[in-house]
């Protein structure tokens, strides 16, 4: 097991446990009752009396369970996290409490106006489809009544391994975090070590899968669902991808400035406010996302626009420039800003140390950000375009473009197969 730790000014820390591989009900049954712990309850008491808060998230490859407290009970609160990840006593109570969480979450996400998480997971089940990264992220419903508890053990004890975790502190002197890990992490073995009983007979083997980027079309119609009484719009939501890279790619930083440059519908001055939404005034959003990851990553914009212009839409994001030197500033600016924040500072050195095995400084990233050229930025470009294109439509899709014409003007760097035909009737 690796450990990592950062300096930092006050009296308040933030430690925790980053580790690969995810799972949606193992992150709803955490911080639940453990060994040490009796109830949820008496986790929060045990929090509360060094001010502290806990959190447990997951991406796509990773879970994060972390803690901010007072400097004084580093211990305690790294035992607590030590015995959610390794040692938590899954009551049926819990188990169904837990189940019944991910339901309600699948249900308002399905229900939500604007479907941003559900875009997500769209356009990675189109670019990487049916395999690793191409698997849900939100959990099918059917699938929540074939799970039961031995399954969550038997994958904490396939995945929950040290090779797999990183511990990390922002804060904590390093020889004291240390000393606290050995002894939380060692001291006392998994509950599935202490009582074999809570494993199924049959054990997962490890998933050791390499990312395939497949390109493709997810399709979800809604043509045929009334919206009744509903103060929002009615909007197709359009989202076209592209393969970038993984964090461990030379090409890193170059897809880093390519996002920034692009930008979200909000920035004054990225190309998607200036070139597309101060244009279109049908459009409601344009958004660029990069999403890295170990082995691959997934570089893609997403719109929403009335379903009458779905077509013009899919043009519109086909066709787009770069300007450079003010994106890598804002890129810079983000990178240091965000650092000043201990929850965040704690979340780069581990997943640092975890994919790379050190830690590069922000400093050395903003030297990286300020050597990307133009030329750079359209070698990538290039590289993009050069893969299959990951299309995803959601909403009314009568008008949406055929995915072979899209991907025949993506191949040509020629949109004008994707604008709507005009015809004119003379008198």
């Amino acid at each position: 097991m690796r450990i990592a730790s950062e300096p930092s000014y006050g009296e308040f820390c933030t430690i925790g446990v980053w580790r690969n591989e995810d799972c949606r009900k193992v992150v709803r049954s955490s911080f639940q009752s453990t060994i040490s712990h009796k109830t949820r309850d008496d986790v929060t008491r045990d929090l509360e009396r060094y001010g502290g808060i806990c959190d447990c998230q997951q991406t796509k490859d990773s879970v994060i369970y972390a803690a901010s407290c007072h400097i004084s009970g580093v211990e305690q609160v790294l035992k607590l996290i030590a015995d959610t990840v390794l040692r938590p006593t899954i009551s049926s109570e819990e188990f169904s409490l837990a189940k019944e969480v991910v339901r309600s979450n699948i249900q308002a996400i399905n229900m939500k106006p604007e479907p941003e998480e559900l875009l997500t997971d769209l356009i990675h089940m189109a670019a990487y489809r049916d395999n690793t990264l191409g698997l849900p992220k939100i959990c099918p419903s059917e699938n929540l009544d074939k799970i039961d508890v031995s399954m969550l053990y038997a994958y904490m004890k396939t995945y929950f391994t040290p090779a797999r975790m990183v511990a990390a502190s922002i804060g904590v002197d390093h020889d004291r975090f240390v000393e606290a890990t050995k002894q939380c992490f060692e001291d006392s073995p998994p509950i599935w070590e202490q009582n074999r009983g809570l494993l199924p007979d049959h054990m997962p083997s490890i998933d050791e899968s390499v990312s395939q980027y497949t390109g493709g079309l997810m399709e979800k119609d809604l043509s045929n669902v009334g919206l009744a009484i509903n103060p929002f719009p009615e909007l197709v939501h359009f989202a076209l991808g592209f393969e970038s890279c993984g964090y461990k790619d030379e090409d890193f930083v170059p897809f880093c400035v390519l996002n920034s440059l692009m930008g979200g519908g909000k920035g004054m001055y990225t190309r998607l406010y200036l070139n597309v939404l101060n244009l279109h005034h049908w459009l409601y959003n344009a958004t660029s996302y990069n999403m890295i990851y170990s082995d691959s990553g997934l570089f893609y914009i997403y719109t929403s626009a009335e379903p009458s212009k779905v077509s013009t839409d899919a043009n519109i994001v086909a066709d787009f420039k770069e300007e450079l030197s003010r994106a890598k500033i804002q890129l810079q600016s983000m990178l240091l800003m965000n650092l000043e924040q201990r929850p965040v500072m704690f979340e780069d050195v581990a997943r640092q140390v975890l994919g790379h095995g050190y830690r590069k400084s922000p400093l050395d990233y903003v030297e990286e950000i300020n050597k990307v050229s133009a030329t750079d930025i359209h070698r990538i470009a290039e590289r993009l375009l050069s893969s299959s294109p990951a299309v995803v439509g959601y909403g009314t899709l009568r008008k949406l473009p055929d995915y072979e014409k899209i991907q025949k003007s993506i191949a040509k760097r020629d949109v004008s197969h994707l604008r709507p035909q005009k015809f004119y009737a003379f008198s």
